[in-house]
């Protein structure tokens, strides 16, 4: 997890705090963790501000564009434009949520060599498995070259036989600190691959990159023992004695995405590697971590990646057993007193809710067809956004946004 993480350096077992711009803790009380900002705003067709709580004014009114500039009208007009063409349909009472979410996203990627995590500084990064999720997220949206945009960044960067680091600057390719790279990157980039064809990509565009594919798959295969993913950090971002569940299913979804890629490619003996190794390590997981799929092999505390078993993620056509009620009492152990998630039941339990993992969570239950359950998650994020409207990292336990916002894996 190295030095300073998004993701709040807080370690499952109660360890001290470490934010970009810290966490005060009031003795005996709940933490206290600032908003570093209400929103990031275009200032011209390449620069970017982060807009502070309570200068909301600055703001063209329902825009991330900075108001007042030479070129805020245009700016305006292509956000519009942007939002028009989206290929989503509105939901009932979630048309809010619906323009925060796209504004985020847009404002994160565009005229960006990668999207980055957030704008404040020690978000500006390109995380793959961040980036994974926002390719899918484009694809679905009608974007289809902004999704492969986001792939084709790690082509210069995935090498033989090495892990994807943790993360890196879009605009050097430069590792930005000390920690290790993280197996599942690998893993989600071939997953968001696969997606990007069931979205109607192109096979022609996505074989464009079969080196890619080919070199993420080796990777996956050649670093397998007897079928089993390595130990590694996941989407906790903490070092790990023991194989996660948020590894191992990672692992599943980039093997079956890889053969689904690779077929296209033509490049079917790999294909057929890839899958021969996904039913297999899916085996395993049925076999090792149910019925209620704890976040360690034999533990018992689940964890948020139970999503990863449900569809869009997992392949609908191969279903885990189970997942839905795992999920369901794995909901209860993970909420926090303002209503959402915490990243999983060990999490340290100070009140925080993750969006994020509450919004993983959501797109879990929709793809199980629990349109309900999804939406009240999403009708919470939709309550927690910030004055500007965007999606912040963590809501505390009174509701209070926190940290850095927007926060691009949650939009």
């Amino acid at each position: 997890m190295g030095s300073v993480s998004r993701r709040a350096l807080l370690l499952a077992g109660g360890g001290a705090a470490v934010l970009g711009g810290g966490a005060m803790i009031a003795s005996g009380g709940p933490p206290e963790i600032p908003l570093y900002s209400a929103t990031v705003a275009l200032s011209s067709l390449t620069e970017r501000v982060l807009v502070e709580p309570g200068r909301e004014d600055r703001l063209v009114p329902g825009t991330r564009v900075l108001a007042g500039t030479e070129d805020s009208d245009r700016l305006v007009e292509d956000e519009a434009r942007w939002l028009a063409q989206a290929r989503v349909p509105g939901v009932s009472g979630l048309e809010e949520l619906r323009t925060s979410a796209l504004l985020d996203l847009r404002v994160l990627t565009a005229g960006l060599p990668a999207a980055v995590a957030g704008w404040s500084p020690q978000w500006r990064f390109a995380w793959p498995r961040d980036n994974a999720f926002i390719a899918v997220a484009l694809a679905e949206l009608g974007d289809l070259e902004g999704a492969l945009a986001q792939l084709h960044f790690f082509e210069g960067i995935a090498s033989p036989g090495q892990w994807l680091p943790a993360r890196v600057d879009p605009w050097t390719r430069a590792v930005p600190d000390s920690r290790p790279p993280q197996f599942d990157g690998l893993a989600w980039l071939l997953w968001a691959a696969s997606r990007l064809l069931d979205a109607g990509a192109e096979p022609a565009r996505v074989a464009a990159l079969a080196p890619l594919w080919s070199t993420l798959t080796d990777t996956l295969l050649g670093a397998l023992v007897a079928g089993v993913p390595p130990v590694s950090p996941d989407y906790w971002e903490v070092d790990e004695s023991a194989l996660t569940l948020g590894s191992a299913a990672a692992t599943v979804a980039g093997l079956a995405g890889a053969a689904k890629v690779l077929e296209a490619s033509g490049d079917r003996a790999r294909s057929e590697l890839a899958a021969a190794a996904a039913s297999a390590l899916r085996s395993g997981i049925a076999a090792d971590f149910a019925p209620d799929y704890p976040r360690h092999q034999g533990g018992a505390d689940p964890c948020a990646s139970i999503a990863f078993l449900a569809p869009p993620v997992a392949d609908q056509a191969t279903p885990f057993a189970g997942v839905a009620s795992a999920l369901a009492a794995a909901e209860v152990r993970m909420r926090r007193s303002a209503g959402g998630l915490a990243p999983g039941a060990g999490w340290r339990d100070d009140g925080i809710s993750w969006t994020p993992e509450t919004a993983l969570v959501a797109l879990a239950w929709a793809g199980l067809g629990e349109r309900d359950r999804a939406r009240s998650l999403l009708t919470w994020l939709q309550a927690h956004r910030t004055a500007a409207g965007s999606l912040p990292e963590k809501v505390l336990y009174d509701g209070s946004p926190a940290a850095v916002a927007p926060l691009g894996w949650t939009a």
